[in-house]
């Protein structure tokens, strides 16, 4: 029987096409490895290595994602853990100094590049940690706007200029059936975005994280990691919160928690415009939804007219002030 398409398998099937590189490229770092176990797989595929001066994590990084975009990626995290502005995962460079390694495997369709960090512990962020957990996120949000602001621009990472930045997600989503409201609110939402990223065109672009929310924040009683900079590119602050304050809507934040990470922002750097952070908040419902119907998992494009609808009324909320 011919085995499947890597892109056609879930989760668990592609992170066991994935082990085989794992292990191939941990010889890279010279690690007494005890275990490898998978964390997580619904993107890059991260798994943790329980070895000697550990434990430390494993990123497999998707192909999509350029040398430069990923050398910016470890310079900002570098940079942010000399500083000591936010606590973040820690590169591992190899035993060659290298910042990464490329792997193979069988039955895995391109080589992976792959990158080692310092072990984060704690817990991810919870939507119904107390106010205060919230508060200290919003704090560590301000605090990369504002070493970002002050820190040299990264070259190789692109611009978020568009309502559908990424060229592998072509717009689909009005080709797509859905019911007349949500089609109204997407609509809405991206005139509301255009409208936005025209005001701002002008505005000097930083390097932001691009995907903070709680489940990329590690919270040990009252210390707080912020996770997962795969998505850093260049844009503004409103951008960044934008789409933070969707993705704290869609895991089920409530007005208190949203209120605290904004109380928390504003002790560190001014809040910027409303119109323009609730604009881009429907702007990321809209590149999500559009982005699910092409996304590589199967599981998700099966779901994705749920998704979809699902996110249209969170695009709709945020663009009513609420």
């Amino acid at each position: 029987m011919t085995p499947a398409r890597f892109d056609d398998l879930g989760e668990s099937g592609r992170a066991r096409r994935l082990r085989p590189l794992v292990v191939a490229a941990l010889r890279a770092w010279d690690l007494d490895v005890e275990r490898v176990r998978l964390v997580t797989n619904g993107y890059n595929a991260i798994f943790r290595v329980d070895a000697s001066g550990g434990p430390f994590a494993l990123r497999v990084n998707l192909p999509r994602r350029t040398d430069a975009e990923l050398r910016a990626e470890l310079d900002w995290l570098d940079a942010l853990a000399r500083a000591d502005a936010v606590r973040v995962p820690v590169p591992v460079p190899t035993a060659a100094g290298e910042p990464w390694t490329v792997a193979v495997a069988p039955g895995v369709p391109e080589p992976r590049r792959c990158v080692v960090f310092r072990w984060v512990p704690g817990r991810n962020l919870r939507a119904d940690d107390d106010v205060a957990a919230f508060v200290r996120f919003g704090a560590a949000a301000a605090a990369l706007h504002e070493h970002a602001s002050r820190w040299r621009r990264p070259r190789g990472l692109r611009r978020i200029r568009s309502p559908f930045p990424y060229p592998e997600e072509p717009p689909v989503l009005f080709d797509q059936p859905m019911t007349p409201r949500a089609r109204a609110t997407y609509e809405r939402a991206l005139a509301a975005t255009e409208r936005a990223l025209a005001r701002i065109a002008d505005e000097r672009v930083i390097v932001v994280h691009q995907d903070l929310h709680p489940a990329n924040v590690r919270v040990r009683g009252d210390r707080l990691w912020v996770l997962d900079f795969d998505d850093c590119a260049l844009a503004t602050p409103p951008q960044d919160l934008g789409t933070s304050g969707f993705q704290m809507r869609m895991l089920g934040c409530r007005t208190a928690q949203l209120r605290g990470f904004r109380r928390g922002y504003e002790a560190v750097r001014a809040w910027p415009d409303d119109d323009l952070v609730a604009a881009f908040t429907a702007g990321a419902a809209l590149t999500l939804a559009n982005g699910v119907y092409q996304d590589f998992d199967p599981d998700y494009r099966r779901e994705a007219g749920a998704y979809a609808a699902r996110w249209a009324r969170i695009a709709e909320a945020a663009m009513q002030g609420r």
